[in-house]
């Protein structure tokens, strides 16, 4: 798994897509993924996208996780799960609570996290490869702390559920004949599906430190915004343990830029590059020019491609 992160508008989408299609010249099998609620993938690749994976060329599959689709579908587990624990004359209610929670806080995220957890915890068999297209660092950041703290609420919910079972069976003890089978039931499932939700967050996490199984390529632009967030977010997944595959350093200015303007934007560039070179010497990394057209699916993206493969970086 490769994952690309980075500030919004430097070009993560077109280097996770360069990225796969290089994968796919080497003859991998390679899904992209676009996590960012704001996608632009399926504009690069000039394809319709959606939840579903759709063939964009031999051994290159392309999705964008839809996050109204996304929300829905994890409230409907949700509802029918919840439906189990509750008389008929109840659901009307849980489908207004559902209503009501999907456009709650965090729903998004939380559906997002649901998906993405499941995709790195059980990657599909006819893909070698997969490169997940995040959004902004920021949420990045939080979908890769939340398997852990995901893991340590169904914990709290697990000691509850065993907790409520004993005191139960105590009350049950004392007035023969008051076996509650149908309950014990439910609440085992329910122990079974929370004990689920914990082991694919915990497989995902585990997964995402691996370095055998995942990497992150940060992509920035020779800007002093870029710079600054990119430190502070190779501190952040270093805390976290997350491999760090390299660095991309986009929209370089060519040496054969011309113009007085271009001369000044160059030289403050190379002052940023400098300063990245200082900065993340201890990681290994890749300069991207400027290009001077549009990258789209086709030529500008097979050249960028070429590009990522012969760069010495």
């Amino acid at each position: 798994m490769i994952f690309c992160g980075g500030k919004g508008g430097v070009g993560k989408t077109t280097v996770a897509a360069a990225l796969a299609l290089l994968a796919t010249q080497r003859g991998r099998r390679v899904r992209i993924v676009s996590t960012d609620p704001a996608h632009s993938l399926g504009d690069l690749l000039e394809t319709r996208l959606d939840h579903r994976p759709r063939r964009v060329a031999a051994g290159f599959e392309a999705m964008e996780i839809d996050p109204e689709q996304a929300v829905q579908t994890y409230l409907d587990e949700v509802a029918g799960r919840l439906r189990d624990y509750v008389k008929p004359a109840l659901y009307g209610e849980i489908d207004r609570q559902m209503a009501q929670a999907r456009h709650a806080p965090g729903a998004m995220e939380a559906a997002l996290l649901e998906q993405v957890a499941r995709m790195i915890s059980e990657p599909p068999d006819e893909v070698d490869l997969l490169i997940f297209d995040t959004a902004p660092t920021g949420h990045t950041l939080r979908l890769l702390s939340l398997p852990e703290a995901m893991a340590a609420w169904t914990d709290g919910l697990l000691g509850q559920q065993r907790h409520s079972e004993a005191v139960g069976r105590a009350f049950r003890g004392l007035l023969p004949g008051q076996a509650d089978t149908a309950g014990d039931e439910r609440r085992a499932k329910l122990a079974r599906t929370l004990e689920g939700r914990r082991q694919c967050f915990l497989k995902a996490r585990e997964r995402l430190v691996d370095a055998s199984h995942s990497g992150f390529v940060l992509v920035l632009v020779p800007e002093r915004l870029p710079v600054t967030e990119t430190a502070r977010t190779l501190d952040s997944l270093v805390d976290f343990k997350v491999p760090i595959a390299g660095l991309v350093i986009n929209q370089v200015l060519p040496d054969q830029a011309e113009g007085q303007f271009l001369a000044g934007r160059r030289q403050v560039q190379e002052t940023h590059l400098a300063d990245i070179e200082r900065r993340f010497a201890r990681w290994p990394r890749l300069h991207l020019p400027l290009q001077r057209e549009d990258v789209r699916i086709g030529k500008g993206l097979e050249h960028l491609a070429a590009l990522l493969e012969s760069n010495p970086g």
